[in-house]
């Protein structure tokens, strides 16, 4: 599975620093946790001193506090790139949602694969062109408007690369949250600092079990 971060420790400070896995000089920030228990673990944007009292507290442990950095994404400058949310322009596939149509429920069967996100499942195939359902971990976005898939340890494909109007049959779609949003990019309360389904946490861990190939 991709890793979206790298914890480091915080050198002449407390917490450990949250690094881009590819990119180690691009910081999102800080993670620490309150000696007195009383904020529970505490995220600090880039510039900010932990302690200072301009962190975000309250999150039940370091990774969901570095979550929240990386999906806010407002690390110091080094030039990576930071994905925009894509806005569909092409015609609908069935169940695929647009700003016209924000209520419809995201569906299975032939789907455009830029619309599937942790947990859910589709078909592909491996190198000797046999089939498999696969699980996805993670999604990246790229500057041309691609994607890359990242799926489970287990799973006999691990990562594939589709363009913008690429489709695919989709098995499965993992629980959305109630903005039906999925949970990881989802900045509305609760599900901003919320917990996951258990699926998918398993999911997005890499820890899903294989499918049985199509």
């Amino acid at each position: 599975m991709a890793k979206e971060f790298k914890l480091t420790p915080n050198t002449g400070s407390i917490g450990r620093r949250v690094l881009d896995p590819q990119d180690h000089n691009t910081c999102y920030g800080v993670v620490w946790h309150d000696p007195g228990g009383v904020c529970g673990w505490v995220a600090e944007y880039p510039g900010n001193h932990p302690g200072s009292g301009g962190g975000i507290p309250g999150f039940t442990s370091r990774i969901w506090a570095a979550r929240f950095l990386y999906r806010y994404r407002r690390p110091e400058p080094s030039g990576r790139p930071c994905p925009l949310p894509l806005i569909p322009t092409q015609p609908v596939i069935s169940g695929q949602p647009t700003a016209k149509d924000p209520d419809m429920a995201l569906t299975t069967g032939r789907q455009y694969a830029r619309t599937l996100d942790t947990g859910d499942r589709y078909v592909t195939t491996d190198l000797d062109g046999e089939r498999h359902e696969v699980t996805v971990s993670t999604t990246s976005e790229h500057l041309d408007d691609s994607h890359s898939l990242h799926h489970q340890a287990a799973d006999p494909v691990r990562y594939t690369h589709h363009t913008y109007s690429a489709v695919v049959h989709v098995t499965y779609r993992a629980p959305r949250c109630p903005h039906r949003n999925n949970w990881r990019w989802c900045e509305r309360r609760p599900c901003v600092d919320g917990e996951w389904p258990a699926e998918n946490e398993t999911a997005y861990m890499g820890d899903a079990p294989a499918r049985t190939p199509s």
